[in-house]
């Protein structure tokens, strides 16, 4: 037990019982003497005290060095000390000087961290007989060192000088003695009030009489306020809370970020545990060291930020279940993350993450892991760790020690090999290796007994092992876009797989054992170069959805549709792009069977009562059914490019009917005639809808026949239709945008009061100290608040409501106005209004297109840099066409259409306005950029000349004569003339088509070359890469052994050092009390001749005083 300063312990030799006694005053007591309790005042005021006193002996100490000075003497051989200012001289060392001076602040504190004479726990001291050195061993790990171990430096304290811990001490005194004051002050001034109305608390301050709903706050420890109604802390009361040292002064105004952990951090303080804290899209680049004092936080989500690294912080967390990093800037994720043995979710896709620490596999309580979207060439893996082999007891850490993963996503990274110990993940049941490098699946995946969901497409796996047949509870796989040539018998065994894809791989064949996997409902082959329809998929009962898309298939086998009566499953079938000549007939739902050969569609088709859709486009069709119509669930057909000449009269439900040649269909004019009369009254009105309606239902009963066997007038009626009710459609656009505009002010506004209020309760809440006596700002009554609150909520509904509108508007504006367009109903006025709705709606490209055609249908503008034909009609459109190429950024070219107007109209104030801005804009920000004009536009695949993007022009209009065919008045000569187009142009594609083959499979046989010179470029890097680990390693050895020789060299000179100081000591001891024995013995010489010198005086004294008496005896005889 430890005892006060100046007490010992003693033995009673009459009672041999201890007693304590003091060396300072002589008091003595059988009872043990405690240490003295302090209150809290009483031992800072100790602590300054002490410290004090320190500084005042550390000043005089520091005041005798510099007036003594110690000189040795040559001819006593010792040292003597001498005052420089009083002359003074001595032998005795004067008693401030026997303190040594301390050279450095933190002196004293690695003296006691480096003690010789203790050893860390586990550690013992041996004997080597061998070597006769000592060595160290740890029981408990057997470890052995020649070198004396030392106390690792987590325990140490903190470093500061004796000046800055004092000073720390003493302001932290202080502060804890006016926030006292400052509580009582509170309780003093502030009264809680209760509304009668509302029932909520108010708190009412006597001095300002102001209220406020929030209670005042102070800057720090806020877990120690009083509450009202309750007796004020004692100043000397223990203040234990380790939490109320990590809050610090909260500064306002606070970010988004600081509110959140704010309010994470006021629930802690009313004992309510903050479980989640949400962090996320927040655009922040660092995170508050406060987050990692929330011990009970689980759910933590930063996602979309920007943070570059995670602080080693996240280590405090020991109770966090769900960490959400994704969509940051990562490069690595904190090893501190290993102490979260807690944590089960770990989300850290979409960074730059390459590598990480393994001990993070640690984490064995882990069950879904998300790292994809990063960077990762491999798992990390790591062998012979000792330290890590003692805390898993695993030779090999690796994603193995993960036992509870239940989920690992590592697409879209660059994973060229299977993780190591992988298959030990035995709970494994979704695993996404997809969008990576892997050339071989490793056979250990058969190990994932309980996996579910296995997706490896998008890699470059040439084959699949054997092991797949072991996944018996598999029931998705997804092994697309590979090199794929044959899939492993062994599938049979997967009796669970429901959904297989294995398209775009080189499959000429797909094994018979497939028919095995009796419940796949979904099977996708297309891309794959098969030589023959698999013959065996008729045995498939549960099949649903089956896809031989762009699979070169020229047949079809008679029996393939033949299914069970009883299961006929199969609803939907994708043979498009093929070389069918035959129509397969089956219960199917959708039915694509575009861009093959088929001639006929027979009239089993009726048959199909539940199909939906059914496309037959760029087929050799002549004829349709006729009871086609009855198909009631229809509710697509397209039989576009095909050689249709006639329609049966029960097709009411055609969709797309292009490109055949239709004869004429009479129908009664009046009705409609009298339809758009009344539209366009409604149109002139503004009942936009109304008219919408009316012009819909005209365009349904006119679209029934198509456009090529109406006469004049019908045509005329169905481009009015068109053109109608695309202005309605804009007309609606405009107002709804107007009213947006509106109410985007009107909200504005609105929140403008409500953040006002916000801000002033804030103010009150934490206004500062020195402000508290002044009248608070004045404040909004809560009826105004709230009205706003509810205001704001319906505009914010009404604006989404007219977005919705404009979304729908629109699509159906730009359809009908390019109908109108291509049926040449007011190109001009059509035309324009298409330029403004772009225009409105930011669609800037599209509209510089459209302001290009608007200016051609007015006045055959065509915009060169040589002509420069203007008129006041065209330049309005020109001037629009500028904006437009301003706003995507086209400077130059809009500063083009701004010289081409001001050179016609000098005087044109507005164009002369704009164009001097954009030249000043162009001028500051993109020619010091050293951007090439025709370089930028190239960027966006935009025409240099015209400035217009590019678009996609289909080979066969352009080659399509329309002079020619204008001149062509017989049906017969006219359908002549368009089969030998057809002929010209599928003659001149079939070898366009052929040529690329070609050029495909000199394409592909250079890819294999360059594939096959990369994969030994590889292996010879990857060798030349282990030969280089390996001669670092035999380097690293090598200067662990000379570092180890040095080491032992070192211990032999200290050793042989420490004799010397030893030797030297002792001859300095022994030369020191010869000195003194010599001295002592001529001090003695000395006093002995003295005193026989007094002696032989006194003899010769008494000897004159006898002969002197002798005398005067004599002179008395006489």
């Amino acid at each position: 037990m430890r005892l006060p300063k100046g007490w010992d312990t003693a033995i009673d030799p009459s009672t041999s019982l201890a007693y304590y006694f003091n060396r300072s005053t002589g008091e003595t007591s059988w009872l043990s003497p405690t240490l003295p309790e302090m209150s809290v005042n009483a031992a800072a005021v100790y602590i300054q005290k002490t410290w004090r006193a320190k500084q005042a002996r550390a000043r005089i100490q520091t005041m005798m060095h510099s007036v003594y000075r110690r000189i040795f003497d040559p001819t006593t051989q010792a040292y003597f000390y001498h005052n420089v200012k009083t002359g003074e001289t001595s032998w005795m060392t004067p008693r401030g000087l026997k303190i040594k001076p301390k050279t450095s602040p933190n002196e004293g504190i690695e003296d006691s961290l480096d003690d010789t004479t203790e050893l860390p726990e586990g550690w013992t001291e041996a004997f080597d007989t061998a070597t006769q050195h000592t060595y160290y061993v740890n029981e408990k790990t057997r470890e052995t060192s020649w070198t004396k171990p030392h106390f690792d430096g987590s325990w140490k304290p903190f470093s500061l000088n004796e000046n800055d811990a004092a000073i720390l001490m003493q302001a932290a005194w202080r502060g804890r003695c006016d926030r006292v004051r400052v509580r009582e002050l509170i309780l003093e001034t502030t009264e809680m009030v209760t509304d009668p109305a509302t029932g909520k608390a108010t708190y009412y301050n006597k001095r300002t009489n102001s209220s406020s709903k929030y209670p005042s706050r102070l800057p720090l420890i806020p877990s120690q306020k009083p509450r009202f109604g309750e007796a004020p802390p004692s100043k000397d009361e223990s203040e234990s809370s380790e939490r109320k040292l990590r809050i610090g002064v909260r500064l306002y105004p606070r970010s988004k970020a600081q509110k959140i952990v704010d309010a994470a951090e006021d629930m802690e303080l009313d004992n309510i545990p903050a479980i989640e804290l949400n962090l996320s899209n927040l655009q922040a680049l660092k995170l508050s060291s406060r987050i990692w004092n929330l011990d009970n936080l689980e759910r933590l989500e930063l996602n979309n930020n920007r943070l570059l690294r995670i602080p080693s912080g996240i280590q405090d967390l020991t109770k966090l279940v769900y960490l959400d990093v994704s969509h940051n800037a990562l490069t690595t994720l904190p090893s501190g993350l290993q102490t979260t043995l807690t944590l089960k979710y770990l989300d850290a896709s979409h960074n730059y993450i390459t590598t990480f620490s393994p001990r993070l596999w640690k984490i064995k309580s882990l069950t879904e892991l998300n790292l994809s979207y990063n960077h990762l060439e491999e798992m990390p893996y790591i062998e012979g760790d000792l330290k890590l082999l003692k805390e898993t007891g695993a030779w090999g850490v690796g994603i193995g020690l993960l036992i509870q993963l239940q989920s690992l996503k590592i697409n879209h990274n660059r994973l060229r090999i299977w993780p190591m110990s992988l298959e030990n993940c035995t709970a494994l049941s979704f695993l996404d290796m997809s969008h990576n490098e892997l050339e071989i699946l490793s056979d250990d995946v058969g190990n994932l007994k309980q996996l579910e969901v296995l997706n490896i497409h998008n890699n470059s796996l040439k084959k699949l092992p054997d092991t797949i047949g072991s996944l018996g509870k598999l029931r998705e796989f997804f092994v697309s876009n590979n090199q794929l040539s044959d899939i492993p018998p062994r599938i049979e065994e997967c009796s669970q797989l429901t959904i297989l894809d294995i398209s775009n791989n080189k499959m000429r064949a797909l094994r018979v054992e497939i028919k095995s996997v009796i419940s796949l409902n979904h099977l996708l082959l297309a891309g794959n170069p098969l030589s023959h329809f698999p013959n065996h998929l008729h045995d498939m009962n549960e099949l649903q959805i089956l896809n031989v898309s762009h699979c070169q298939l020229q047949s079809l086998p008679d029996n393939v549709w033949k299914f069970s009566s009883k299961k006929a499953q199969l609803s939907t079938f994708d043979g498009s792009h093929n070389e069918l000549e035959i129509l397969p007939i089956t219960a199917l739902e959708v039915l694509l069977l575009s861009h093959n050969q088929i001639t006929v569609v027979p009239d089993e088709i009726i048959q199909l009562s539940k199909l939906r859709v059914l496309q037959l486009q760029h087929n050799n069709l002549t004829k349709l059914p006729q009871l086609l119509g009855q198909l009631a669930l229809l509710d697509y057909l397209d039989v576009s490019h095909n050689k249709l000449s006639n329609l049966p009269s029960t097709c009411n439900k055609l969709k797309r009917l292009n490109s055949n040649p239709f004869e004429t269909i009479d129908a009664d004019l009046q009705a409609f005639l009298d339809a758009v009369y009344q539209a366009k009254l409604d149109v002139d009105k503004k009942q936009y809808e109304t008219a919408y309606e009316v012009f819909s239902k005209i365009l349904f009963d006119v679209k029934i026949r198509p456009l090529a066997v109406l006469n004049e007038t019908h045509k005329h009626i169905r481009a009015t239709a068109f053109f109608y009710r695309g202005i309605c459609r804009y007309q609606q656009i405009s107002g709804a945008l107007n009213t947006l505009g509106s109410l985007n002010e009107e909200a504005v506004s609105l929140m403008k009061v409500i953040h006002e209020d916000i801000m002033i309760h804030e103010y009150d809440a934490h206004r500062p100290r020195q402000l508290q006596n002044k009248a608070s700002p004045p404040t909004k009554y809560p009826d105004e608040i709230t009205s706003a609150r509810t205001r704001l909520a319906e505009v914010i509904q009404c604006k989404d409501q007219h977005r919705a509108s404009i979304s729908e508007w629109k699509n159906d504006a730009i359809t009908d106005l390019k109908a109108a367009l291509r049926l040449n109903m007011e190109p001009a006025t059509a035309s324009y209004t298409l330029s403004m709705l772009y225009s409105k709606l930011g669609e800037y490209p599209r509209a510089v297109h459209m302001w290009t055609k608007a200016i051609e249908y007015l006045q055959g503008f065509q915009q060169s840099k040589d002509e420069n034909v203007m008129t006041m009609l065209t330049a309005p459109l020109i001037m629009e066409r500028a904006r437009s190429y301003a706003r995507m950024g086209q400077i130059p070219q809009a500063l083009v259409d701004y010289n081409t107007i001001l050179s016609a109209f000098p005087q044109y104030a507005e164009a002369q306005l704009e164009a001097n801005e954009w030249t000043d804009h162009q001028k500051k920000y993109h020619e010091p950029c050293g951007v090439d004009s025709d370089e930028l536009l190239r960027a966006y695949n935009i025409d240099i000349r015209t400035g217009i993007c590019r678009r996609h022009y289909d080979p066969s209009i352009d080659s399509l004569p329309p002079s020619q065919l204008n001149e062509i008045d017989a049906k017969e000569r006219f359908l002549a003339e368009c089969q030998n187009l057809r002929d010209e142009i599928g003659s001149s594609q079939a070898k366009l088509l052929i040529s690329q083959n070609e050029a495909k499979a000199k394409r592909e046989a250079l890819v294999s070359a360059v594939l096959d010179r990369k994969r030994e470029i590889r292996s010879n890097l990857t060798m030349a890469k282990e030969e280089e680990d390996q001669r670092k390693r035999d380097e690293a050895i090598a200067h662990a052994l000379y570092l180890n020789q040095v080491e032992l060299a070192r211990e032999a000179n200290e050793r042989i050092w420490l004799q010397y100081e030893e030797d030297l000591q002792r001859w300095v001891e022994q030369e020191n009390d010869r000195l003194r024995l010599e001295e002592l013995e001529a001090l003695e010489a000395a006093r002995r001749k003295a005193e026989e010198k007094e002696e032989h005086k006194k003899r010769l004294a008494r000897r004159g005083g006898l002969r002197q008496a002798a005398s005067t005896r004599a002179k008395a005889g006489k």
